[in-house]
């Protein structure tokens, strides 16, 4: 299956945030309580970007990770920053060079996964995802919920761009930002549910934010722009 390399224009530099999130260092540490522990785990960190996330799981968990952005550019970044941490370039929806089982668990932070830009190659980076998780390993991720449009404060613009799109339930659509708009993947929380459900992923746990603090709860997560989710392989 052939698919098409996408970056964010001007991604590197953008994004300095050098800590988690509240709901996704909830998700994470979820997922660690389920494999055993974050020291000396296995963990592949897809689409990387600068390395926030990587070097938040090799200085505080202690993880043994690889990491992997699909943008040349923010690989070399990520290098720079981090040289005591290898990078690589690659493609979430074909995970070449990764052995079966090879990972304890996977993440794909920042809704990353949302711009791989059709539903097959989505479906790809998922059975990608479960090939390279041992039994009982773990997929960490965070989606756009497109339950939550009506919640978010840019929602009328959102809309402005979108009407067509969501007339006819497309999947992307379109998140319009300072200088560009991109086609971003927007799902529920039942749907993400299903496709992992189809490669032999449970989802087991949805986080949100309220208030900056992290929740569980089922209510809270349909107005969550971009819920964290925990699923596992059985």
């Amino acid at each position: 299956m052939q698919t098409t390399p996408i970056s964010v224009p001007g991604s590197v530099g953008d994004f300095d945030r050098k800590t988690l999130f509240a709901h996704e260092r909830a998700a994470i540490e979820v997922g660690f309580s389920i494999i055993g522990s974050g020291s000396g785990a296995r963990v592949l960190d897809m689409g990387c970007g600068r390395g926030r996330t990587t070097a938040v799981l090799v200085d505080e968990y202690r993880a043994n990770v690889q990491a992997f952005d699909i943008d040349p550019a923010i690989v070399a970044e990520a290098a720079r920053l981090r040289p005591d941490i290898g990078f690589r370039v690659d493609d979430a929806t074909k995970l070449e060079g990764y052995g079966d089982e090879a990972f304890d668990m996977v993440c794909f932070p920042f809704n990353g996964i949302d711009y791989i830009p059709d539903r097959s190659a989505r479906e790809a980076c998922y059975a990608g995802v479960a090939r390279v998780l041992r039994q009982g390993g773990v997929f960490v991720y965070s989606s756009h919920n497109r339950r939550a449009l009506l919640a978010n404060k840019d929602a009328r613009r959102i809309f402005r761009h979108n009407l067509w799109r969501l007339l006819t339930k497309a999947d992307m659509l379109y998140e319009p930002g300072r200088m560009w708009a991109l086609p971003l993947w927007h799902g529920t929380p039942e749907a993400e549910a299903t496709m992992l459900s189809k490669v032999g992923l449970e989802q087991v746990a949805v986080w949100s934010r309220r208030r900056d603090a992290p929740t569980e709860d089922p209510t809270a997560a349909r107005r969550e722009h971009w819920p964290y989710y925990v699923a596992v392989k059985r």
